[in-house]
C-alpha cells in the first residue's frame, strides 16, 4: 500500500479575534494580583543578579493563564514568556479557553468592521509611517516584510486575517513586579506583543490599577492606530471586567511623554529624559 503524505492546511485567524483574546487575557491581571495580595504573601523571590529583578506569585499565576490560553487557542503559533523557567505545573490558570471565547463574544470590543473603518481614517498617517521607515534606513526597510505588508494594505485594503503559523506572542505577565513587592500597584502592567514573521503586528498593554476604581487597556497597531479601553476594576460575577469602548483617536493635543520604570535609579532616568 502506498504511503500518503498529509499536508497541513494553513490555519488563519481574524485579527479582531486575536485582539479580543489578548485584551480578555490581560484583563485577568487585576483579579489575580488582588487574590495573591489577599493570601498574605506575594511569594517574592530574586530571579536575577539585580535586587530589582524579582518575581512574585502573581507573575507566575498570570503567565500561566496567558501562556495556557494562547497555546490552546493558537496551537500553531509560538509563545515566548518572560518567566518560562519559573513556571510550575501545580499552578492552575485562572481562565480556560472556553471562558475566554465566551468573554470575547460577550464584550465584542473589536470587529473586522471597526478595524477597517479605523484603517481608512488613518490611511494618510499610515502612509507617512511607511515613508518614515524608508527615510530612517532605505536599504534596511525597503525589503522589510512590515513595509511590504503596509504597501499592500494601502493598495488592496486592510487585511483582517493572519496565518497562525506566522504568529509569535511575546508575553510579559506583570511588568513592575519590584514595585508590587514594595506595595505599589499603580505601576503594574500586563503586556502582550504580537509579531507576524518576526515583524511587529500589534501590542496590548493593560494597566489593572489605573486609579479611581478603573483599569485601562491600550491596543495599538500601525494600520488602525491606538485604541483605549476603559474598564471597571471591580470584578463581575464571572471574574471579568465590564468594558466600554472609546474612540481610538483623541482630539486633544497633549505634550509628548516618556514612560519609565519606578525604580531606585530615578535620578539617572530624569537626566536621560531631560537630555532628550
Amino acid at each position: 500500500m502506498a504511503a500518503h503524505s498529509t499536508k497541513l492546511v494553513n490555519r488563519y485567524t481574524k485579527l479582531s479575534d486575536l485582539m479580543n483574546t489578548c485584551v480578555t487575557l490581560t484583563q485577568s491581571t487585576g483579579p489575580t494580583v488582588r487574590k495573591v495580595q489577599a493570601s498574605g504573601s506575594l511569594g517574592t523571590f530574586q530571579k536575577g543578579q539585580s535586587k530589582m529583578d524579582v518575581c512574585t506569585e502573581a507573575d507566575l499565576r498570570i503567565q500561566k493563564t496567558l501562556s495556557h490560553n494562547l497555546k490552546a487557542l493558537f496551537p500553531r503559533a509560538r509563545v515566548i514568556c518572560e518567566e518560562d523557567d519559573q513556571i510550575h505545573e501545580t499552578i492552575a490558570p485562572s481562565l480556560q479557553p472556553d471562558q475566554v471565547l465566551k468573554l470575547n463574544k460577550r464584550q465584542g470590543l473589536f470587529t473586522p468592521e471597526i478595524l477597517s473603518i479605523s484603517a481608512k481614517l488613518r490611511r494618510e498617517k499610515y502612509a507617512r509611517y511607511l515613508n518614515d521607515l524608508l527615510e530612517v534606513n532605505p536599504g534596511a526597510f525597503s525589503q522589510a516584510s512590515d513595509l511590504q505588508r503596509g504597501i499592500e494594505t494601502l493598495s488592496s485594503g486592510f487585511q483582517n486575517e493572519v496565518k497562525e503559523e506566522d504568529l509569535t506572542f511575546w508575553v510579559d505577565p506583570l511588568d513592575g513586579s519590584s514595585g508590587l513587592a514594595e506595595g505599589h500597584t499603580e505601576h503594574l502592567t500586563s503586556i502582550i506583543g504580537v509579531a507576524v514573521q518576526e515583524r511587529p503586528l500589534l501590542g496590548v498593554v493593560h494597566k489593572p490599577f489605573a486609579g479611581q476604581g478603573t483599569a485601562k487597556t491600550f491596543v495599538g497597531l500601525p494600520e488602525s492606530g491606538l485604541f483605549t479601553i476603559s474598564t471597571s476594576s471591580r470584578e463581575g460575577a464571572s471574574g471579568s471586567t465590564i468594558a466600554s469602548y472609546e474612540t481610538p483617536f483623541s482630539s486633544r493635543q497633549e505634550d509628548p511623554r516618556v514612560c519609565a520604570s519606578h525604580n531606585a535609579n530615578q535620578k539617572l532616568m530624569d537626566r536621560i529624559i531631560y537630555s532628550l
